[in-house]
């Protein structure tokens, strides 16, 4: 129902005579985004093309921002775990970056979890 029906018949019939489940056409009516709304959303479909260009840094932050749990060279990681790989990466210097990038991702696992909880073995 359009809303000059909608309009013409609670005129003519009364604010409850409408019918059960008749509503103006605008409270139903799909509607495009907004601007703010189409910039999250062009910031998601790129979020993909961003992981796979930072490589296995990129994996990590997949599985953080999805909160999933997801294998990174045959190696379950979950998103705890990949939380805290991106927090070391992300505190790195360059150099050590790099021997950070090298390393296999069981041990990066094992490093970023014991960093984080404190744990010296």
């Amino acid at each position: 129902m359009d809303d000059d029906a909608y309009e013409e018949r609670r005129r003519t019939y009364g604010a409850h005579i409408a019918g059960p489940g008749v509503y103006p056409r605008r409270y139903y009516e799909f509607r495009g985004p907004t601007d703010e709304e189409a910039a999250e959303l062009a910031h998601e479909r790129a979020s993909e093309e961003r992981w796979a260009a930072e490589g296995r840094i990129g994996e990590y932050r997949r599985i953080v921002e999805l909160r999933t749990a997801a294998k990174i060279d045959g190696f379950l990681v979950d998103g705890w775990t990949a939380a805290a790989c991106v927090a070391v990466h992300d505190r790195l210097n360059e150099r050590n970056r790099q021997l950070w990038l090298d390393m296999p991702v069981q041990k990066q696992c094992w490093v970023a979890v014991s960093l984080a909880t404190g744990s010296s073995r």
